[in-house]
């Protein structure tokens, strides 16, 4: 596959080789993409600078796609473990969660290209795992050293990208719930929270407090104003039509993004509808693209189940699963909720990634799962579901199954 295929790939590149050069962290003033955790570069720039002695910078780059590759693989395993948690009798909401999660176009297409997205989803996955553990109704008090390793994940997760801070309140809600449901004392929340925190803050609090020093937040955007890096993009500014309008990601998704924020939402989540930011002929592009177009159609069945969920998971969670159902649809709300907000605030196409919760595939499999529970009651209606859900899953696969 083409190495300019992926999501600002030379940035994302020229980290590696700053690093290489440099012996040292950039400031997120000092390059395109140089404002990203460190994480993904930190891992990739040994291997970058070994097999620079014996290969070409291309041949170079395309190994460093071993790393989102390993990451993509680890998350079906991931996946695989939070349904067996939250479903672990029900083998028909099992293959559903594995099926919408595993198969999702985003899983397919990012762990092909190097950028730091495929690392951070796996370890935010690994975040969300170990919080439906503690969230799980059986099983006794955990001790603080489990506290301390979901702190570890989570400040590497924030250390490869600052998107998993978004899971602040469902972290700490999940370390409360644990303790309360198992009624422990004030001593132990209190121990079990400094341990979390404490060790989440020892791995990535460095970086964080770097840029608060050096650049005056802890947080830096791509369009941070601090980073002395202004640009624009075409009209410049959002309307209420790109926020209440739907349709054309059905009719024409790549690129539906330009169209509002639902159809690039849509687009991005059951096509690669950004073309992973390239602009090559169709002819050139690596995906498969009579199958990459008709997903948004084939879509519809495991996108109804998500919906589904939605609802039902907000509104009527029932079973011993309730609060790790409401732990998933709260994640979703969390991340949408974030991407709208930047969507709205800065106006440029590539905001309306549904790429960027690529971490929160756990969740998108149980909500999906829980949404299909009405059709599993019925033998002809489970015949249909599952009919339909196998049609998406073979043309994402095929739309992204490439040996160009």
């Amino acid at each position: 596959m083409s190495t300019l295929i992926g999501f600002d790939y030379r940035g994302h590149l020229e980290y590696v080789r700053y690093l290489i050069e440099n012996q040292r962290v950039p400031l997120a003033s000092e390059g395109w993409q140089l404002f990203q955790s460190p994480l993904q570069y930190l891992l990739a720039a040994p291997v970058y600078h070994l097999a620079s002695s014996v290969l070409s910078p291309d041949e170079c780059a395309k190994l460093l796609r071993i790393f989102p590759l390993l990451c993509g693989m680890a998350q079906i395993e991931i996946l695989f473990r939070a349904a067996r948690l939250v479903f672990p009798a029900d083998d028909d909401r099992q293959v559903i969660a594995m099926l919408v999660g595993g198969m999702m176009p985003m899983s397919l297409y990012m762990p092909q290209t190097f950028c730091n997205e495929p690392l951070t989803a796996c370890l935010t996955g690994l975040v969300i795992l170990q919080c439906l553990s503690l969230l799980s109704p059986s099983g006794e008090l955990h001790g603080v050293w489990s506290f301390s390793r979901l702190g570890l994940v989570w400040g590497l997760a924030l250390l490869a990208k600052v998107t998993p801070i978004l899971l602040a309140p469902l972290v700490l809600v999940t370390v409360v719930h644990h303790g309360v449901t198992r009624r422990a004392g004030f001593r132990w929340h209190v121990a079990a929270g400094s341990a979390m925190l404490g060790t989440c803050l020892l791995v990535c609090g460095w970086y964080y407090v770097r840029n608060w020093v050096h650049l005056g937040s802890p947080f830096l955007g791509g369009a941070d104003p601090s980073r002395g890096i202004v640009w624009s993009q075409h009209p410049g500014y959002r309307t209420w039509h790109q926020l209440t309008t739907f349709g054309s990601s059905l009719v024409q998704p790549i690129f539906a993004v330009a169209d509002g924020f639902w159809d690039g939402m849509y687009a991005s989540l059951w096509c690669d509808g950004q073309m992973s930011a390239t602009l090559l002929p169709a002819h050139q592009t690596p995906w498969n693209v009579d199958f990459l177009q008709v997903g948004p159609w084939t879509a519809i069945v495991p996108m109804a189940c998500l919906l589904s969920g939605l609802v039902v998971g907000w509104r009527r969670p029932s079973g011993t699963s309730r609060v790790q159902i409401l732990f998933a649809v709260s994640a979703v709300g969390i991340y949408l909720a974030a991407i709208l907000d930047q969507f709205v605030g800065i106006p440029i196409y590539g905001l309306a990634k549904s790429s960027y919760a690529l971490g929160l595939l756990p969740c998108f499999g149980v909500i999906a799962a829980v949404g299909a529970g009405a059709f599993l009651q019925s033998r002809v209606l489970r015949a249909v579901l599952f009919g339909g859900l196998s049609s998406w899953a073979f043309a994402s696969y095929c739309a992204f199954f490439c040996l160009k």
